[in-house]
């Protein structure tokens, strides 16, 4: 796979990319909130996603594509059940379900696509991205759902 590398003349540049997906966001009725304090995060049921702003804005920048990749995932109710019919079904189960193995490959399957997903977008969207970067801090989040599965 050839590499893509991504050098940002300019901030307004990497500004541009911000705008960009903020407005892919925006025209399907999701709200982006930054803060501090807050973990990064898709809401489905408010269509709220939360970017933690604490880190470097490149970052920022693959976290929101990652968090819009989850709304993309859940966008096809058909997939997503077929693909994750555990997580799907999360209101019905007990509440030990975090403690089962199936949650947790499902959890890190759905992670995954939802990083896949997030780079489909900002292909589609023109977004450059230094693949390297992307695929480090991809690789860095993930090993927390890894972590937090073989506990």
């Amino acid at each position: 796979m050839p590499k893509q590398t991504c050098q940002y003349s300019h901030m307004d540049d990497f500004e541009e990319s911000f705008q960009k997906i903020t407005k892919w966001a925006s025209d399907r009725g999701l709200k982006i909130e930054y803060g501090g304090h807050q973990e990064n995060e898709f809401f489905d049921f408010s269509g709220c996603i939360n970017i933690n702003n604490r880190c470097s804005r490149q970052k920022q920048l693959f976290s929101l594509l990652h968090e819009c990749g989850h709304f993309l995932g859940l966008r096809n109710s058909n997939h997503y059940e077929e693909n994750y019919p555990f997580l799907s079904n999360l209101e019905k189960l007990n509440k030990n379900v975090e403690r089962q193995k199936i949650y947790k490959i499902e959890t890190i399957l759905e992670e995954a696509e939802a990083w896949e997903q997030g780079k489909r977008l900002a292909s589609r969207l023109g977004i450059p991205l230094d693949e390297k970067l992307f695929y480090k801090h991809r690789a860095d989040c993930l090993m927390t759902y890894v972590k937090w599965a073989a506990k």
